[in-house]
This record gives C-alpha cells, structure tokens and sequence, in this order.
C-alpha cells in the first residue's frame, strides 16, 4: 500500500517527487565539488536481476546489480529511483545489501492515478514511484569493486504480488522500470536527472561523478521518447517456488533486529500517509516484544513477520 495522488498522467508525481530530491541533489554537489574536471567520467550500468517468487507468501524480490566500463570502481552511492505497476507488485523493502552498503532511510513510495500507468509506461494499473537512497556507510568493510565483466551484485528489492496470474513455472513477468529515458543525457521521466549514482574517489574517500545506464526488467523503450515512453514485454520470468526472507520495511539496514528508532520513524512515515497501517502496528509490536524477528514465508504481510 502507498500513497495516491490524483492529476494528470506526468503531473500527479511532481509535487511529492520534489520532496525526494534532496539525497540526489547532495549526491551531485559532492561530486561536483570533488572532482577534477577533464577526466573521462565512469559509466556505471544498473539492472534488475535474479528474480524470485513465493507463490505462497505472495512475495517477489530481484537483485539489484551494477557494472563499470572502468576497473577499480567503487559505489559511493545512489538514488535508486523506478516505476512498477501497482495491479501486479506493491512494493515493500530494500534489503540483504552487501558489506558496508546500507539505505540511510526508509525508500519513499508515490503513486499516481489510475491512468498514469498505462499513459506512461504502458502499465495495466496506476504506476508507483520508488525514490530511495543508497550509501557505502562502512569505508573499513572489503572494498566491493564494481565488475566490467559480468555483474556485481549490491541489495536486494522486495514486494508483495497484487496480480501473478498463472502460477506456473516462468509465468511471472512484472515489469520494473529505472528512471533514466532511453538517451540518458535527457534524464529521468519526471523532468529530474532521474536515477543518480556516484562513485568513491580516492584518496578522499569522497563522492565522484559518474554517468548512467540502465538495463530495463520485463519492459522496452517506445522508439518515440513521449508518453507512453514503453510498454511491458516478457522477458525474464520467474517460477513460483522461490522462498527467501523478507525484512520489515522499517528494518532500514535488514539486519532482522527491530530497535525504536527504526519502529518510530516508520510509525513517523505512516502518520504522514506514506506506509501502511498494518505494517506499522506489526513494527511497533516487534519492539514491544524483543526487537528481533524473523520471516515466516508461509504467511503473507504483515502477519509473516514473527518474533524470535
């Protein structure tokens, strides 16, 4: 569940979607202000991969992947910002990140109206915007090079399924799509720089500029680039006997230890309309009760999260 917002198919997202641009703006002040103007900017690709799907917790999760056209690179960090379909996923956590990388905050869900899905992206049901950040927190952890050949895993994405029709092998398609327009010097669908990412820079341990690219999930560009900028396609599906845990969604760094901070600042979020009440109540519960938990992939959300 999230927010809606009601206006025009491009509109409806701007008003809540300033308020999510602070992390990215901060991203690219620090590069700018760190970097040496005259080198060749990284390029760092992101995709959508390795996706999994409990058929009987109704969850789905994909991993979370980048790769670098120049070795040595690291992610300093990013603004993770995609649609997806609200008829078939609803999004709930980012999670299982790789040592020293964690999300600072909770990721901040906007949804348009009903049009807005299928005039944008070719969605069935209205289109959800997911701005979230992500950050090397821990410089001590084991530097995690981003691969130029092949793919280096970084965090994983969590949802609940709306809409999985056939639940048989390969049957699941949902699409996922990475705000960054085909040419990415034109930015992101909503009239930002989109989907940001910069990299560390050495010695400073500081952030770098780096420029964009992204690989699609289960969706294609129109060849035209005006709404609607694409429509789904099958291509990577995914077989309902995958079981895996989730974290809670206020569980920030998912380490399936559930503290007060993290249970009042997503009671913070429901208050203001963003997170479901559901979810809220089970978090204020889990601190109540000892903190930790653990998932129980036979129940759906959020009963699935029971304690330990």
């Amino acid at each position: 569940m999230s927010r809606t917002m009601k206006a025009c198919p491009c509109a409806r997202f701007h008003v809540s979607f300033q308020r999510c641009l602070y992390f990215a703006w901060c991203c690219l002040f620090l590069a700018a202000s760190s970097y040496a103007g005259g080198t060749q900017l990284p390029a760092l690709t992101i995709r959508f991969t390795n996706p999994h799907y409990n058929c009987i917790g109704n969850t789905y999760c994909v991993d979370v992947a980048l790769q670098s056209d120049t070795p040595q690179v690291r992610l300093f960090g990013a603004n993770i910002r995609f649609f997806y379909d609200t008829a078939v996923l609803d999004f709930l956590a980012f999670g299982d990140f790789e040592a020293g990388y964690a999300a600072p905050n909770t990721p901040t869900v906007i949804t348009g109206s009903p049009d807005s899905g299928p005039a944008m992206f070719g969605f069935t049901g209205p289109a959800a915007y997911i701005n979230g950040p992500l950050q090397l927190m821990n410089t001590q952890a084991p530097p995690l090079y981003i691969a130029t050949d092949g793919w280096t895993r970084l965090f994983r994405v969590y949802f609940t399924v709306e809409q999985a029709g056939e639940k048989d092998a390969a049957a699941f398609y949902p699409a996922l799509v990475f705000d960054l327009k085909a040419i990415p010097s034109e930015g992101g669908f909503l009239g930002s720089n989109g989907l940001v990412m910069t990299v560390l820079s050495s010695p400073s341990k500081d952030s770098a500029p780096a420029n964009e690219r992204v690989v699609q999930f289960n969706w294609q560009y129109a060849e035209l680039s005006a709404p609607p900028y694409g429509s789904p396609v099958n291509l990577t599906g995914a077989d309902c006997g995958g079981v895996f845990p989730v974290p809670h969604p206020a569980d920030v760094n998912a380490d399936y230890y559930l503290p007060l901070p993290e249970a009042i600042a997503y009671l913070a979020g429901w208050q203001q309309g963003g997170n479901p009440l559901g979810h809220a109540i089970r978090a204020a519960y889990l601190w109540q009760n000892g903190e930790h938990y653990a998932y129980d992939p036979e129940n759906t959300a959020p009963s699935c999260w029971v304690l330990f």
